[in-house]
C-alpha cells in the first residue's frame, strides 16, 4: 500500500484501496487513521481491479511494481537462538503455495494433529489451517475435522425427533428447566448457586442417562443421529455444569471444558472406526501442552495435555504466533467486534525471537534434540488473544509463561498478520435454538 497515500489521510480520514501479491489477486482494504501514528487495516473482500499505475504502482499489464526499491536488510537476529531459528526454520512466501512435506513428514502415522492459533481473529491462521487440513486429508487419509465450536451447528437435537419421538417430547421437558435462561447462561448459574432458582442439574441427567439406557434399541434405528442425540444431552450436562461451578473461580470451569472437548474427540474417533484420523482446530491454549505452561501451575489441563497423556507420539500439535499487524476482537464481553493493531511483541517473549531472525514466514519443528530446542527449553512468555483483546492491558491479560518446545511439536510463524473478515450470516426460519446455549 502506497505510503503517499496514507499520510495523506487526517486524522479519521479514511482509504479504500485494492492491494495484493499480484496485480490480479487482490483484496479491498479500508484503511482509518486513528491517530497521527497509527493505521487501521480492515480486509473487505477479495476483488480483481484495473492495477494501479505509476511511480507506486504496477507496471501496466504486468506483475511487477514500476518501480523496484530494494527490500530493507532483514535486521542481524538480536539473539543466538533467533540465529538458529533462522537455519533451522522452513521459510515460505505465500500460503497456497507453502511447502509442506517437511511438516508431513514431521507428522508421520500421528492419528491426531491438532493445529491451534495464537488468536480467534487473524486470518493467516485460519487460511493455513484450511491448507494443512486439506493436504491431511488429501495425503494422509485424515477423516475427521473436529472444531472449537458449538455441537448444534452442526447436529441439531430434532434429530431425537425421527429416532425417537417419545424421548425428544421428555427432552424438551425436561430442558425447559433452562429456557428461561438462554440469553444470558451466566445468571442460571448465580441464581441456582444462591438458592434464587431451583437447579435444573437432575434433569438434565436424567435426560443423559436415559439417552444411554437406551442405547441398544435406539442405535439399531438409526446410529449416526442418536450418536448426535447423546452428544447434545451431554453439552446439556456440561453446560449445566459450567455455569454453575464458574462462580466458584479456580481452575474448575476450565477444566470442564477441555476435558469434555477431549472425550468428544474420543468419542468421535470410537464411532468412526479404528481407522479414523482427526484434525482438531481450537486456540494455542487448549491445543498446546498445558503442562508446559504457567497454566499447568494454577492446576489447568487442556485437551492438548489430554491428548498428549493418551496418544503419547502419536498427538502432533502445531502452534501458531504472530509479531504485529491487525486482529478481529472486542474490547469486553459481549462488545461488538473491533478491528485492532496487534502490538510489537514482548522483547522477553517467543515471538520477539521469531520476529527477530527476519524471517516473515515459516515453519519449524521442535522435536529434534539439538542446540535449538535445548535453548527454546528456557521458559518465555508466549502471547494469547481470544475473544477479547486489551492492547493497553497486555502484558498483565495477554502473556503467559511456556516452554515452547514441550507445549508444541512444530510452530507456524507470520510476523505480520491481518484481521479475519467474518462471513456474512443470517438467521434460518423454522430451525431450533441452540440448546441449551452456546459453550
Amino acid at each position: 500500500m502506497p505510503q503517499s497515500l496514507r499520510e495523506q489521510l487526517k486524522i479519521g480520514g479514511r482509504l479504500v484501496i485494492p492491494v495484493g501479491p499480484t496485480a490480479r489477486s487482490q483484496q479491498l482494504v479500508r484503511v482509518t487513521r486513528a491517530a497521527e501514528h497509527k493505521f487501521e487495516e480492515e480486509e473487505l473482500i477479495a476483488v480483481a481491479f484495473v492495477p494501479l499505475i505509476g511511480q507506486e504502482g504496477w507496471q501496466e499489464g504486468g506483475e511487477r511494481p514500476a518501480r523496484e526499491r530494494p527490500a530493507p536488510p532483514r535486521p542481524a537476529p538480536a539473539h543466538p537462538l533467533s540465529s538458529l531459528l533462522a537455519e533451522a526454520c522452513e521459510p515460505f512466501d505465500e500460503i497456497g503455495s507453502a511447502g509442506l512435506d517437511g511438516l508431513l513428514d514431521r507428522i508421520g502415522d500421528a492419528r491426531v494433529v491438532l493445529l491451534g492459533e495464537a488468536t480467534h481473529g487473524t486470518s493467516e491462521f485460519y487460511r493455513m489451517r484450511a491448507r494443512v487440513t486439506r493436504e491431511l486429508i488429501e495425503r494422509k487419509g485424515f477423516t475427521i475435522i473436529a472444531a472449537e465450536a458449538d455441537w448444534p451447528d452442526a447436529a441439531r437435537i430434532d434429530h431425537l425427533d425421527e429416532v425417537d419421538p417419545e424421548s425428544a417430547a421428555v427432552a424438551r421437558h425436561r430442558y425447559g428447566c433452562l429456557t428461561p435462561w438462554e440469553s444470558d447462561p451466566a445468571t442460571y448459574g448465580s441464581a441456582a448457586l444462591t438458592g434464587s432458582y431451583r437447579s435444573c442439574e437432575g434433569e438434565v441427567v436424567n435426560m443423559l442417562q436415559e439417552l444411554l439406557d437406551r442405547r441398544l434399541s435406539l442405535n439399531g434405528r438409526d446410529g449416526e443421529r442418536y450418536f448426535d442425540a447423546v452428544q447434545n444431552a451431554r453439552l446439556v450436562t456440561q453446560a449445566e455444569r459450567y455455569y454453575r461451578i464458574m462462580y466458584y473461580g479456580g481452575p474448575e470451569s476450565w477444566n470442564l471444558r477441555d476435558t469434555h472437548m477431549f472425550h468428544t474427540l474420543k468419542r468421535v474417533l470410537q464411532a468412526r472406526g479404528a481407522g479414523s484420523k482427526a484434525v482438531v482446530w481450537a486456540h494455542n491454549s487448549h491445543l498446546g501442552d498445558a503442562a508446559a505452561t504457567e497454566m499447568g501451575a494454577r492446576g489447568e489441563l487442556n485437551i492438548g495435555q489430554l491428548c498428549r497423556e493418551e496418544l503419547g507420539q502419536g498427538v502432533y500439535a502445531v502452534g501458531f504466533g504472530t509479531d504485529h499487524g491487525t486482529v478481529a476482537a472486542a474490547s469486553n464481553w459481549g462488545a461488538r467486534m473491533e478491528i485492532k493493531q496487534v502490538r510489537p511483541s514482548n522483547p522477553r517473549s517467543y515471538e520477539q525471537l521469531c520476529h527477530a531472525t527476519g524471517v516473515p514466514r515459516f515453519l519449524v519443528g521442535l522435536r529434534p534434540e539439538g542446540e535449538l530446542r535445548a535453548g527454546l527449553m528456557e521458559p518465555r512468555l508466549e502471547r494469547a488473544i481470544g475473544v477479547i483483546y486489551r492492547p493497553e492491558t497486555e502484558m498483565a491479560s495477554h502473556y503467559f509463561a511456556a516452554h515452547l518446545p514441550r507445549q508444541f511439536d512444530e510452530y507456524t510463524w507470520f510476523d505480520e498478520s491481518r484481521a479475519v473478515r467474518p462471513l456474512e450470516s443470517f438467521e434460518v426460519a423454522g430451525l431450533p435454538a441452540t440448546y441449551p446455549f452456546g459453550l
